[in-house]
This record gives C-alpha cells, sequence and structure tokens, in this order.
C-alpha cells in the first residue's frame, strides 16, 4: 500500500502508552483543529487549525532576556519581574516569546509535521510491544482529511493496528474503514436541536454515519462524554434505544465522566468556560447509565 510521507499536517503531540484509546498499549496521534465547539470541551486548545498561544500567568517568572522578548513589547519589565499585557499581545505568527520564557505560563501548542516524521517516532515501539497499536485523535482528525488519510495508509503499511476517535461528521468517513481496526465515534447528543446548541453543528450526518459503520459490521465504540443536565437522563436513554435499533451485537459503549480539568486551558486561551457551574456525575449515576444500556442489550466498556 503505496503511501505519500511528505503530505503534511498539523498536530498537537503524540503520547505514547494509552491503554484507553483502543485495545492494547497505544500512541496516539492528536490532530489540531475541529468543526465542533462543545460547550464541556477540555481541550479547547484543538479549536484552531493554526497554532494557539496560552497565556496561564500574566506574571512570568523566568524571562531568559529583558529586552526582545516580544517585538509588540506586550512582555516588560515590573518590578523584580516581567508582566504581559494581554491586549498588547497579537498572537503572531513567530511566537519569539515562547524561546524566552521558561517558566510555563506560556504555552504553544500545534507544530507542522509530516507522514514520514511520524512514523519514525512512532515505528520503535511496534518491536518492544506485542499488542501495540495507534490511534488518531484530535480536535477532529477528517478535518485535515488528505494528511488523515496518508497517516492512515503509513499505519497499515507498517502493520500497526489503526483506530480514530471521531465525531463522525464528516460525510466521506467510510471511505476510511479499510484503513481502520477500530472507530470509535463520540455520540454527544442524540436530540438534533439540542446537539446543534450544545456543539454547534448538527449530528444528522453522525446518525447517518453510526448507522452505516453497524450495517458493515465494523468495529466501533460509542463514546458518550456524561455532562449532567445537558445530555443524561433521557437522552442516555433515547441513545440506548438508538443503538439497540441497530442490532449490531458486537457495538460497545463507553461512558465518559465529565470533568472541569480543561477550565485552566479556556482561560489560558482568553476564553470563558460556561459550564463551571456543573458537577461531574457520581460512580452512581454512572452505573445507573451503565444498567441503562444494558438493559438495551448494549455491550458497556471501562477504559
Amino acid at each position: 500500500m503505496k503511501y505519500n510521507p511528505y503530505q503534511t499536517g498539523m498536530i498537537m503531540n503524540i503520547e505514547h502508552g494509552s491503554v484507553k484509546d483502543g485495545p492494547g498499549w497505544r500512541s496516539i496521534v492528536y490532530f489540531k483543529g475541529c468543526n465542533f465547539r462543545c460547550l464541556w470541551c477540555a481541550a479547547p486548545e484543538s479549536h484552531e487549525f493554526g497554532k494557539s498561544l496560552l497565556i496561564y500567568s500574566k506574571h512570568p517568572k523566568f524571562v531568559k532576556t529583558g529586552s526582545g522578548v516580544c517585538k509588540h513589547n506586550a512582555i516588560s519589565k515590573k518590578d523584580n519581574g516581567f508582566i504581559i499585557d494581554v491586549k498588547k499581545c497579537r498572537k503572531c505568527s513567530s511566537y519569539d516569546c515562547i524561546k524566552f520564557v521558561l517558566d510555563g505560563s506560556m504555552e504553544l501548542v500545534g507544530k507542522e509535521t509530516d507522514v514520514g516524521k511520524i512514523i519514525e517516532e512512532i515505528i520503535p515501539y511496534k518491536d518492544l510491544i506485542n499488542d501495540y497499536g495507534v490511534t488518531i485523535s484530535g480536535g477532529e482528525p477528517t478535518c485535515q482529511f488528505p494528511f488523515l488519510v496518508e497517516l492512515l495508509k503509513a499505519f497499515k503499511y507498517n502493520g500497526f493496528h489503526t483506530a480514530i476517535e471521531t465525531n463522525a461528521s464528516s460525510p466521506r468517513l467510510l471511505e476510511l474503514l479499510e484503513y481502520l481496526n477500530l472507530v470509535i465515534c463520540d455520540l454527544k447528543q442524540i436530540d438534533e436541536k439540542k446537539h446543534r446548541e450544545q456543539t454547534g453543528s448538527s449530528n444528522e450526518i453522525i446518525l447517518e454515519n453510526i448507522k452505516r459503520i453497524a450495517e458493515k459490521k465494523h468495529p466501533m465504540w460509542i463514546r458518550i462524554p456524561v455532562v449532567p443536565g445537558f445530555n443524561d437522563n433521557k437522552n442516555l436513554e433515547d441513545t440506548a434505544r438508538f443503538l439497540s435499533d441497530l442490532n449490531y451485537p458486537e457495538l460497545k459503549v463507553e461512558l465518559l465522566q465529565y470533568h472541569r480539568m480543561g477550565i485552566s486551558k479556556w482561560k489560558a486561551l482568553g476564553k470563558r468556560y460556561s459550564l463551571e457551574h456543573v458537577i461531574p456525575p457520581t460512580e452512581k449515576e454512572l452505573s445507573k447509565y451503565s444498567n441503562m444500556f444494558v438493559k438495551y442489550g448494549i455491550q458497556v466498556i471501562k477504559t
């Protein structure tokens, strides 16, 4: 299977050692850019397709030099330290400031790479680990379709078990099945109107893709983030009924517990997080919802 090792794309990072995003021990390639704007997103730095600058503190403690840090004079000396003027920070394309601020108060997310470099990084793990696999996540990977296809081809050529974590909103998702051992589809809300309100997009294509993948009996997990007051209770019952009607006994569902660990990133991006008041569901509540799916004959997994 031929592939183009020079095909480029934008990623956030590559993590090694996950045991949650597919079977076995895996590396995860996180794509940059997403077409959804989920209210509860824990990775808002993934939204934009270019680089994103996160400013965690306006008072960096360790700056390499006192001058020339920012050509827009957004970083200046103050008393015995420095201060970042967020209003002056234009988030320019050079991001020279990152090289000078050494205390982690600023973070640059996003780097352009190519298929060959990713393969070069992950190939050593294949010989070391028997149940090794690779999962492509995001952001939303299908938003960089040409890059995604070439990367999947490269994974298959090199004998990797492949998985994708996707919001399933791409009309071209089924084109990828020949390169995928597993599809992990997020299903955030079954009601179309509420899905638009909570993610900014329709779920029409998502539901159709899930139906068509089930018809093909292709290995698939459905991931549902359980967000109290937004998509729990009736939504989960309706979702269980929808999935049961697919008549696909091998389908698996994973319920993800809502958390607020991404709040600091929203603030670092200068954005407002609107769900700060939401309390995560308890283990007892998650157990109740799991039993609901089991009642409809659906396998529930916990990773």
